[in-house]
């Protein structure tokens, strides 16, 4: 197995913008750590890590036909399925929404548990989406270690921090739960391997820092927050460094007291770029004085309330070599944790956030069953669908409910099976009626073909009933007869031809060469055009054959045989 995924993963490099060939990359990768997972062998860092780049992670029109995108024939402004359902609070809850829509589950214990969950605790988990919306992303930063950035690891080692806190008051709000998966995430979320790393990350950085992130402020000091998120009293060299820092913003304080004091100026510092400060005058300083406007003169902003001087640009340069020095010794002390956590608790890690995003996506649909009255079907000798003025349809206009319908169902033995004859009312997602589209489509090219238009159609008397269907085609064809627009037609009709010739339209009428193969009398084709109508060459139909190739249950194929009503074919 190791070798088959070794060996996927090296021809997908090769030609890694091809969707097929991303999708064994990332299905052999896949297999292959849930191998090592499997066999709990350990390795580098690094044989864990794979860079892959992907723009989306479903193809455009797969995405299409379930209806994640708009279709390229629906012109509505309704939403889309995931569009409407969709209230989650996290990334990886929205994408595992994506992938339930583009892969539903079968699994009957799945869908069950999941059913569970949201019948049982419909307020518990509708009240903790706030407290999804408030989880950090980390996606990203636990995957490379070694590529991360040194001035992005304490912002990150800072974000799992938060997450993993978090995630377990979000546990605690599901202790008194007695659905067993939402148990089964409780335990995810609150895994005490993964609360270890939190108290590992408690004894190294400040307290001060981790009560700002937590209360998800920094009080105004910007990036100075995370400069000395690191104890001091870990390393000599940091504490040495946090002493120089300190001291330089003490003499940059001293400077602009004397500068106050000398020129009657009302200056305060004021953090700039990288870490560096600048002076700013106070309002009523806005007419420099000489001195002051040769310093401005100098740092190449005359006219404005900010400058520098030479001392304070000596005393930034310093700054910044401190700054870099603080990074360089916080890095050096994180990176080692961080990989730590990679190597032994990455697994777990992954595994608290597969339990948030399946909670948020549990939530989402709790916050629907709610706000839109749904409930759960009751399965037993008698199915009730009962909606209690559900909501429908929507309005494509404003994505408003229009009004209330109660729809009720009630399927028991004597009526297990019950035919709903639509009148094109079409659904909500976003589905128009497939009669109203055709309808339209057949209106937009009667305005715009010509005498010199090729018009090829394929079964323009579908969607709606046989009759129906014959009639509007043959009108359609008199329309286009009448524009004397060249037309190609493939129809499973065969009285068209008669109801064409009663409205005046002269056409010639032609069949697929079609007969009995050496396989039991099976059907097959034979791709030319056959000069006889349907009805002078064979007047077998071969559909239910193809059927039966087709692997429908031979039982199934021989009582349609039994009812088929044939109809009359053309004269």
């Amino acid at each position: 197995m190791l070798q088959q995924a070794n060996d996927t993963l090296s021809s997908s490099k090769s030609c890694p913008t091809h969707h097929q060939t991303d999708w064994h990359w990332v299905t052999a990768a896949g297999g292959l750590f849930s191998y090592l997972e499997h066999k709990g062998e350990q390795y580098t860092p690094a044989a864990h890590t794979i860079l892959f780049v992907c723009p989306e992670l479903e193809d455009h029109e797969t995405a299409r036909g379930l209806e994640l995108v708009q279709s390229l024939h629906y012109t509505g402004k309704g939403p889309t399925l995931y569009d409407a359902i969709n209230t989650t609070k996290t990334g990886m809850g929205a994408l595992l929404l994506r992938t339930m829509i583009l892969q539903p589950s079968f699994d009957t214990a799945i869908i069950e548990a999941r059913l569970d969950a949201v019948q049982g605790d419909q307020d518990a988990l509708s009240s903790i989406q706030h407290g999804l919306a408030a989880l950090p992303n980390t996606s990203g930063f636990l995957c490379s270690p070694a590529n991360v950035q040194s001035h992005m690891l304490l912002e990150g080692m800072l974000k799992l921090y938060l997450l993993i806190q978090k995630a377990r008051l979000l546990g605690d709000s599901l202790k008194q739960t007695r659905c067993d998966l939402l148990e089964k995430t409780r335990r995810w979320l609150q895994n005490r391997a993964v609360l270890s790393v939190a108290s590992t990350l408690e004894d190294v950085l400040e307290e001060a820092i981790i009560t700002q992130q937590r209360g998800g402020r920094q009080n105004g000091a910007g990036a100075l927050y995370t400069l000395f998120a690191v104890k001091a009293g870990k390393h000599s060299a940091l504490a040495l460094a946090y002493q120089t820092y300190a001291e330089i913003i003490s003499d940059m304080n001293t400077l602009t007291a004397s500068y106050q004091e000398q020129h009657g100026i009302a200056l305060r510092l004021l953090r700039g770029r990288k870490n560096t400060f600048v002076f700013q005058a106070a309002e009523r300083h806005r007419q420099p004085n000489q001195y002051m406007h040769d310093l401005l003169a100098l740092s190449g902003t005359v006219g404005k309330t900010r400058f520098t001087s030479p001392s304070l640009a000596k005393l930034n340069v310093r700054l910044r070599n401190v700054t870099d020095e603080i990074d360089v010794l916080s890095t050096r002390i994180l990176r080692p944790i961080l990989e730590r956590v990679q190597k032994e608790q990455l697994g777990n890690i992954h595994h608290m956030l597969e339990a948030v995003a399946l909670l948020d996506v549990l939530a989402c649909f709790a916050y629907n069953a709610i706000n839109k009255h749904q409930i759960r079907p009751v399965l037993a000798d008698t199915v009730v669908l009962k909606q209690h003025g559900h909501a429908f349809p929507l309005d494509k206009k404003t994505n408003r409910w229009q009004h209330l319908v109660k729809n009720d169902a009630y399927l028991a033995d004597d009526c297990n099976i019950q035919l709903v004859y639509g009148n094109y009312c079409g659904s909500t997602f976003p589905a128009s009626s497939a009669f109203v589209q055709q309808m339209h489509d057949m209106a937009q090219t009667l305005s715009a073909v010509s005498s010199r238009s090729l018009l090829i159609l394929d079964e323009a008397e579908k969607n709606t009933s046989y009759a129906e269907g014959v009639g509007l085609s043959a009108a359609f064809c008199k329309a286009l007869a009448k524009k004397q627009v060249h037309v190609l037609m493939a129809t499973h009709a065969p009285e068209l031809k008669c109801c064409c010739q009663r409205l005046g339209v002269s056409v010639v009428s032609y069949s697929m060469k079609a007969g009995p193969s050496s396989d039991a009398g099976n059907a097959a084709s034979h791709y030319t055009i056959d000069p006889a109508p349907s009805s002078a060459g064979h007047s077998r139909d071969y559909g239910l054959d193809l059927a039966e190739r087709a692997q429908l249950p031979k039982e199934v194929v021989d009582r349609a045989r039994q009812v088929i009503v044939t109809k009359p074919d053309a004269a």
